[in-house]
């Protein structure tokens, strides 16, 4: 069972609030309801105990799970996104092709959304990206422009002839003379 602190629910920009799944990984998505529910109840309790003490702060009241868009302030929600989903979003049907290359063009992009929606100015990947890694960025980078937490068009940049636009490495320190 996933299990992190108690403030599951709490505000402040540290709330977990959505859970993003590729393919529907159905373990996955068992182990988060199982999560949400106890914490759900362990919130119902709280909010009990803090009705008969009319001296104790006020809890959130409790919040039932669930799927889909757009979550109110402290629902927690599970959105599914199928693989097909983001490749139909972020690459064009030439990259889509072959896995070859849908592959290649899911690690410049991530190279791009890095470099360019980090909250570090100066972030830069270096090196190859690696596959796996470049798809779970890409996947949680659809998810933000699904649920409108990023606003970005185009969602990719790209040159006048389709190809990806991938970021400039950043300049290399000067090396000191002795």
């Amino acid at each position: 069972m996933l299990r992190g602190s108690s403030t599951l629910l709490e505000g402040g920009g540290r709330a977990v609030t959505h859970l993003v799944i590729e393919g529907g990984d159905v373990e996955l998505r068992r182990q988060w309801e199982e999560a949400v529910a106890q914490e759900t109840a362990e919130r119902a309790a709280e909010a009990v105990e803090a009705a008969e003490d009319e001296d104790a702060a006020p809890v959130p009241a409790p919040v039932a799970a669930g799927g889909g868009f757009g979550a109110g302030a402290g629902e927690l929600r599970v959105m599914v996104v199928e693989p097909r989903a983001w490749r139909r979003a972020l690459l064009t049907p030439k990259e889509q092709k072959t896995g070859k290359l849908a592959k290649a063009a899911a690690r410049l992009i991530a190279r791009q959304v890095v470099a360019e929606c980090s909250a570090q100015a100066d972030a830069r990947h270096e090196g190859a990206f690696n596959t796996d890694a470049a798809e779970a960025v890409l996947l949680g980078f659809f998810s933000v422009l699904e649920l409108g937490w990023v606003h970005r068009s185009p969602s990719v940049r790209r040159y006048q002839n389709g190809d990806i636009v991938v970021p400039k490495k950043a300049p290399a320190a000067p090396k000191k003379r002795l």
